[in-house]
């Protein structure tokens, strides 16, 4: 009989390890993202929300946890591919367009363990600042990312795209930047 209990509990035990049914753990839950289009230059704005964890348990109310805005200045294309992965851990985040001269692509990961972005080959503290702007360089095709001080966790699309407009008054490349109507 204490074989059967001891094989059921390291049964359980390892099923616990692959996942628990799906629970999320780390220092936030990533319950859901949103992005509105920008315009007139390709790009747009991510919204990841979520709420704060302990031991796997909701510990505080559902916010604007992350924002990054993503433009692309004098790229020609369109948006061919979008995927986001709300993992145990991590939260994942592929982009891909289609150009006159080839596919361009952008994935970026939320470490919601250690409460880092890794953006454009860097990472960065969330704690430090929650909104982003990626922009990828026409000249070379990379991407540059750059941290903002923390906004509001609880803006609409455009509210968080005029406060990111707002800590990058000096760049006409953001300042110029609209939501898509209808987005």
């Amino acid at each position: 009989m204490r074989a059967h209990i001891l094989a059921a509990l390291l049964s359980l035990g390892a099923m616990c390890a692959a996942g628990c049914g799906g629970a999320q753990g780390g220092k936030f839950a990533n319950t859901s993202n949103r992005e509105s289009t920008i315009v007139p230059n390709v790009g747009f704005i991510l919204i990841a929300r979520g709420a704060p964890l302990r031991h796997s348990a909701v510990t505080g109310p559902e916010a604007n946890l992350l924002y990054v805005l993503v433009v692309c200045p004098g790229m020609q294309g369109e948006l061919t591919g979008t995927r986001s992965n709300i993992g145990r851990f991590t939260s994942d985040y592929w982009h891909s367009w289609s150009t006159p001269l080839g596919e361009v692509s952008l994935s970026f990961i939320w470490d919601r363990v250690a409460d880092t972005v890794h953006l454009a080959a860097s990472d960065y503290q969330r704690e430090h600042g929650n909104a982003f702007i990626v922009r990828r360089d026409p000249t070379v095709g990379t991407w540059r990312a750059q941290q903002l001080s923390s906004i509001d966790p609880q803006l609409s699309a455009a509210e968080a795209l005029r406060e990111i407009q707002f800590q990058a008054a000096d760049d006409p490349a953001i300042t110029s930047l609209a939501i898509y109507p209808g987005a």
